[in-house]
């Protein structure tokens, strides 16, 4: 039984169960309570700096993100976020909060795994057992905040009544 199985799943005759919260190695799609819009890398862009959107789900590779924990810790830890959508001769795209513009995008990563915590990210349940979740970097206390379907996303100040903020993290699959 491989972990993806394991993890998101009791027993052949149990119901199906998911995760909570980023988990190291698993492929989301994250999607958002307001619109049911989903997180997507815009106009599959690879370079770095490409920005991160909200758009309709079309089960596109660029709306598929791989989490890698960086750290243990609370919220399952902190993690590394990259695209399915990458160039394969360039280096690994992650998100990174840009403090300038309170924008995601996917850029170059620092070369040390862990070392700019605007590209370190945990899920925090907004209330326990909710399955919804703010996405928040590491380096400043901002969660993710669907600007509109076609805008980039944005990072502002957690607020418990904003649905432009609650995401949900539905597992896609598992990679070692």
């Amino acid at each position: 039984m491989n972990k993806f199985w394991h993890h998101t799943h009791k027993s052949s005759t149990d119901s199906v169960t998911s995760v909570t919260g980023f988990h190291d190695g698993y492929i989301y799609k994250i999607i958002n309570k307001y619109d049911d819009s989903v997180i997507h890398l815009e106009n599959y862009i690879t370079t770095p700096g490409a920005s991160i959107v909200a758009e309709e789900d079309t089960d596109s590779d660029c709306q598929r993100f791989r989490t890698s924990r960086i750290r243990e810790g609370e919220e399952g830890g902190e993690f590394e976020i990259s695209s399915m959508h990458q160039n394969p001769s360039g280096p690994v795209q992650v998100w990174e909060y840009r403090q300038d513009t309170k924008i995601l995008v996917q850029n170059s990563g620092s070369g040390v795994a862990g070392s700019d915590p605007n590209q370190l990210w945990v899920a925090v349940e907004k209330s326990e057992g909710s399955r919804i979740y703010f996405i928040k970097p590491r380096s400043e206390d901002v969660c993710l905040t669907n600007m509109g379907i076609g805008q980039p996303i944005g990072l502002y100040a957690p607020d418990p009544s904003d649905r432009t903020q609650h995401w949900v993290l539905e597992p896609t699959d598992y990679t070692e």
